[in-house]
C-alpha cells in the first residue's frame, strides 16, 4: 500500500505539530480547506469554559455529559477573502481519557452565549475533530482519525443511538485531540466567537460495550477536501459521486450522519453502489437559519428571507461492512428548488457532500485495520 515509515511520518504529521507547544489550549489560525494542516500562526488564547451537564444515556454506567468552549476565534470581515477563514486548535483539551465517548455535538456562540447562526450572519461551515494518535481508516497516509465532522447544520453525532447500542468511540489514555473549524462571518466587521462541543462519556469502558471506527467518505475522494466549483446557473440540478473506498475493516454500520451546503437535496451513502442511507436536507426549520438576503442578489430584494440547511436526516443500522466491499457517497443538488449560498464578492459557495459512518467491529478483529 504505502511505505510504512513515509505513512507513519505523514500519519503523526498532526502529533508532531502539537509537540510544540507549551500552552495545551493555545489556538492557531489559518485560511484553508479540509486538506491536511499546513504551519499555522498562532494567537494567545484562554483556556476552554468546561460546563458539566446531565447525562442522557447510560446512568448505571456513570455517564457523564460536559460542554468544552474552545476559542474565542477571531473571525475575518465579509471584504476579506469573504470572511471565511479557517481555525485549528492543536492538543484541544479532551473531555476525559481511557473512556468511551458515546454522543458529540457542536454550536457557534457569540461572546455573550448567544447562538451565532446566519440569522446573525456567522456560519459554521465545517468542523473536524481529529484523534491525533490514532490511524485513520479512510486515507491514513494524510489524516489520523476523524472522529467527528459537522456542517453549519451542527446535526449531533449519536452514535449510541439514543442509549440502545451498547457502543461509543474509546478515547485512550494519551488521547490528544486537534480540531478544525472553518468559519464565515457575513459582516464587514471582525467579530469573536466561540465553537462549543458537547460530549457524552463513559469514564471507562464497560465489558459489554464495543468500540466503533469513524469513516469519512465524501465527495471527492478519499484524500481530497470535500468541495468542489459550482455551476453558475441558479436552476442546474446535478450529483456528484465520489470514488469508491474499499473497506479495510468488517463491523455493523451503528450510525450515519451526512452533510451537504445550501442547494443540497440528499446525500446518499451507497454500499456497491446502492443507497443504504439517504441523508435528507431539511432547510429553515428554526429561526436561526433564515437570513436576509441582500439587495439584488439572485434578483432578490433586502426585505426577502433566505433559507439555509438546518437540518440532515440520520440512519441508524444500516447493515454491515466487510473488509473489500465498495463504499461511496452521493450528493444531489437542486439549485431550483434552493439557492447556494452567495457569497460577499457575488460568487456562489462551492457544493460539499460527505457522511461520517461509526462502525461497530466484528468479535473477531476489534480496533484492527486491514491494510
Amino acid at each position: 500500500m504505502f511505505d510504512s515509515s513515509f505513512q507513519k511520518c505523514l500519519f503523526l504529521a498532526f502529533s508532531l505539530l502539537c509537540l510544540t507547544l507549551a500552552d495545551p489550549s493555545t489556538a492557531f489560525s489559518r485560511r484553508g480547506s479540509l486538506s491536511p494542516p499546513a504551519l499555522p500562526t498562532p494567537y494567545d488564547g484562554p483556556s476552554p469554559n468546561i460546563t458539566n451537564l446531565t447525562a442522557q444515556f447510560f446512568h448505571r454506567h456513570k455517564s457523564q455529559r460536559v460542554a468544552i468552549k474552545y476559542g474565542p476565534f477571531t473571525t475575518l470581515p465579509s471584504t476579506t477573502n469573504n470572511g471565511i477563514d479557517t481555525y485549528e486548535v492543536l492538543n484541544a483539551p479532551t473531555p476525559c481519557t481511557d473512556c468511551l465517548v458515546t454522543y458529540i455535538a457542536a454550536d457557534l456562540e457569540h461572546p455573550d452565549g448567544t447562538p451565532a447562526n446566519t440569522d446573525t450572519g456567522m456560519w459554521l461551515n465545517h468542523a473536524i475533530l481529529y484523534s491525533t494518535k490514532e490511524e485513520g481508516a479512510v486515507c491514513p497516509q494524510y489524516y489520523p482519525r476523524r472522529m467527528f465532522a459537522t456542517g453549519n447544520e451542527r446535526t449531533p453525532a449519536d452514535i449510541s443511538v439514543n442509549g440502545t447500542k451498547h457502543s461509543g468511540i474509546y478515547l485512550p489514555a494519551n488521547v490528544t485531540f486537534l480540531l478544525e473549524s472553518e468559519l464565515l462571518n457575513e459582516l464587514p466587521t471582525e467579530r469573536d466567537v466561540y465553537l462549543s462541543i458537547t460530549y457524552e462519556f463513559i469514564p471507562s469502558k464497560p465489558s459489554s460495550f464495543k468500540s466503533l471506527i469513524p469513516i469519512l467518505l465524501d465527495i471527492t475522494s478519499p484524500c481530497n477536501p470535500s468541495s468542489t466549483p459550482t455551476p453558475t446557473d441558479s436552476s442546474t440540478s446535478f450529483s456528484i459521486t465520489s470514488i469508491p473506498w474499499t473497506a479495510n475493516l468488517s463491523g455493523e454500520v451503528v450510525f450515519t450522519a451526512g452533510h451537504l451546503n445550501d442547494g443540497g437535496a440528499v446525500l446518499q451513502v451507497l454500499k456497491k453502489n446502492e443507497s443504504v442511507c439517504d441523508s435528507n436536507a431539511t432547510y429553515a426549520a428554526t429561526s436561526g437559519f433564515v437570513s436576509q438576503a441582500m439587495n439584488g442578489v439572485n434578483g432578490s430584494t433586502a426585505s426577502q428571507d433566505l433559507q439555509h440547511v438546518s437540518n440532515m436526516s440520520t440512519c441508524a443500522e444500516i447493515g454491515h461492512m466487510r473488509v473489500g466491499q465498495a463504499w461511496s457517497v452521493r450528493a444531489e443538488y437542486d439549485f431550483s428548488l434552493h439557492g447556494g449560498l452567495v457569497l460577499g464578492d457575488g460568487t456562489r459557495e462551492e457544493v460539499e457532500g460527505w457522511a461520517v459512518l461509526y462502525v461497530r467491529q466484528n468479535e473477531d478483529d476489534d480496533d484492527k485495520l486491514v491494510s
